[in-house]
């Protein structure tokens, strides 16, 4: 279990928290597939239309061998706001290899974003990407659908410092390709005749350098602590060879705790993560400057999983989170919002599981005013190991 735990940790330090880690996860030599269907939806109070998605989400895991897992991941999403701004295709497919060693306290991880989602957005689309889907408020599952050809590597280091207490480390570097994000189409007459012109200009993001420590304290059987920090540094974007736009730094905290009760058979996990970034950077005449007033807001998530009921073949969750932005400080942005839901797992064989939930969340963003805003967030996932 030991070895288990230092594996799983090592793999959060790269791909991010996770929830109630021995009981989530499937063994690592375990192959499986999981698919099925999510569907979001976000009622904002002063427009007559809801924006929605739906996507249709893969991940295939194979185990090489005993140290090396690879890992394929894919998703299909449709988003709509009205007759106009719609939005359908494939996103990126990345491919991840991660080789464990050093008795499982090492890993390093490679991964390869293939370019098959949708890029060259419409005027409309492009709206509705750039409004709706890519705040991280809103938490939708595809806020991107193509970034062209991405790559990247990362490691860490796991270091048991007593029985339960591990200190883990890591870095990772991620590369992207130049793209065209949008594609503008306009009309205008040359005498008597109609022209049509499009506008598609390369942009060229920026790569990103992140680094990671953590703490993992267990000091009860049955009582978990950990905490995540992540330093991330950006490149300068360049639009047609020209840089225009550098991204501030990054803070992310990741904190998280666990707690099983009831027999060994429920649990409660409570995650909170912090973000904040530095101030902006963008093309001023002929220079590159930092903006005046910083406009990125901290952002807080709190998440909460209580595993409530078991039965023969099945479990029930309770699901609750907040999302508290501050405005920037400029005044602008902002929000607070609530959720709560539902959830369960149900065996369908030994080796398939059926995994569902629901979450109804409400509350406000901030612009110059305060607007009501209400959100549907439902997901069905199939699990099939083998």
């Amino acid at each position: 279990m030991k070895r288990f735990v230092i594996f799983t940790f090592i793999c959060a330090c790269l791909t991010g928290p996770l929830m109630a880690q021995q009981e989530i996860l499937p063994s690592k030599n375990q192959r499986y597939v999981t698919t099925g269907i999510s569907f979001q939806l976000w009622k904002h109070h002063e427009y007559d239309h809801p924006v929605q998605q739906v996507t249709f989400p893969v991940q295939l895991m194979i185990p090489m061998n005993d140290h090396l897992n690879v890992t394929l991941t894919h998703m299909a999403a449709f988003s709509w706001w009205d007759e106009l701004h719609k939005i359908s295709g494939l996103s990126d497919t990345w491919v991840n290899g991660t080789y464990v060693f050093l008795e499982d306290q090492a890993m390093l991880n490679v991964g390869i974003g293939a370019p098959t989602g949708k890029t060259r957005l419409s005027q409309y689309e492009y709206e509705l990407a750039w409004q709706w889907l890519t705040p991280n408020v809103f938490r939708y599952r595809l806020p991107v659908y193509g970034q062209g050809l991405c790559a990247k590597v990362g490691g860490a280091l796991a270091i048991p410092i007593a029985q339960d207490f591990i200190l883990g480390l890591g870095a990772q570097f991620v590369s992207r390709s130049p793209y065209v994000p949008v594609e503008y189409k306009y009309e205008y007459m040359d005498g008597s005749t109609p022209v049509t012109k499009v506008m598609a200009k390369t942009f060229n993001p920026g790569d990103e350098y992140s680094l990671h420590a953590g703490l993992d304290v267990r000091p009860h059987e049955n009582v978990k602590f950990s905490i995540d920090v992540i330093l991330t540094q950006y490149e300068r974007d360049e639009l047609s060879g020209r840089e225009v736009f550098g991204s501030g730094s990054k803070t992310a905290v990741d904190m998280g705790f666990f707690y099983r009760f009831n027999d060994d058979l429920n649990y409660i996990w409570a995650n909170m993560v912090f973000r904040q970034k530095g101030k902006n950077e963008f093309l001023q005449g002929a220079y590159i400057e930092n903006e005046q007033l910083n406009k990125n807001g901290a952002q807080i998530d709190l998440d909460l999983r209580v595993k409530a009921f078991n039965f023969e073949d099945a479990v029930l969750f309770f699901l609750g989170e907040g999302r508290f932005y501050n405005k920037n400080e400029a005044g602008i942005g902002g929000a607070g919002l609530f959720g709560l839901g539902a959830g369960g797992q149900v065996s369908i064989y030994d080796n398939m599981l059926l995994d569902f939930t629901a979450k109804f969340l409400t509350g406000q963003i901030h612009d110059e005013t305060s607007k009501r805003i209400d959100g549907l967030d439902a997901i069905l996932t199939l699990v099939y190991s083998w």
